[in-house]
């Protein structure tokens, strides 16, 4: 029994001892034959609960490869992606600073998955849809994990604001690919770092390296 690229999310030990689960957990932990997390604060966690180093590794997002699922093209054109989920961006200043972006670009701005007033159109796809549009925006702003996940792999422009709610994960996984440059700390940094180009070299380079040890992980792990 193994885990893969698992998260304690939010939780930490403080809030295990908190809680009074913090033996639970661990009793429960050591039944498992591997441990594998995706982020430092899961590391962490693991490392006080079991006294050990778990094994890190990739979002599985990041290790297969979609394109024979994904539609080839999209109809949309020229727009930037608003990837965040209901009651997230609710910020008078961080609306503003997106919608003025998107005008100034000629950008067209598309919600996924939720409609939101403040976008021009939203999109409701199936996940494969989901991978496409991302791969074809111009740009993209997130709040969550996996929007930063998607805009990675596909060597887009994006910023992320980070939440208090996935500060961990987001944190570790843009450290990791030395894209912390990408976080919006104030809203009137989104044209600046949106406009700076990334240097996905360095960012791929590492991304191939972590997939061949991640793919491993799970062949020696797994009885196929």
């Amino acid at each position: 029994i193994i885990t893969y690229a698992a998260s304690f999310g939010a939780t930490n030990v403080d809030i295990l001892d908190r809680l009074g689960e913090r033996n639970r957990v661990a009793a429960l932990l050591k039944k498992l034959d591997k441990i594998s997390v995706r982020d430092d604060k899961s590391a962490e966690t693991v490392k006080i609960l079991m006294g050990i180093e778990p094994e890190r590794h990739l979002d599985p997002v990041f290790i297969f490869d979609y394109d024979n699922l994904m539609p080839q093209e999209v109809r949309q054109k020229g727009y930037m992606i608003v990837y965040t989920y209901p009651g997230r961006i609710t910020d008078p200043l961080e609306i503003k600073a997106i919608q003025d972006y998107a005008r100034k670009r000629h950008l067209k701005l598309i919600s996924i998955g939720h409609y939101f007033s403040w976008c021009d159109d939203v999109v409701v796809p199936h996940p494969f849809e989901v991978l496409a549009l991302f791969k074809h925006a111009t740009c993209i702003v997130t709040d969550t994990f996996h929007g930063s996940v998607f805009s990675i792999k596909y060597n887009k422009q994006f910023c992320t604001i980070v939440r208090k709610m996935n500060s961990n994960k987001l944190t570790s996984l843009l450290e990791q690919f030395h894209l912390s440059c990408r976080m919006i700390n104030n809203t009137n940094e989104l044209p600046e770092i949106m406009d700076t180009p990334i240097d996905y070299s360095f960012v791929n380079k590492k991304l191939a390296e972590e997939k061949i040890r991640s793919i491993n992980y799970l062949k020696d792990n797994l009885i196929i």
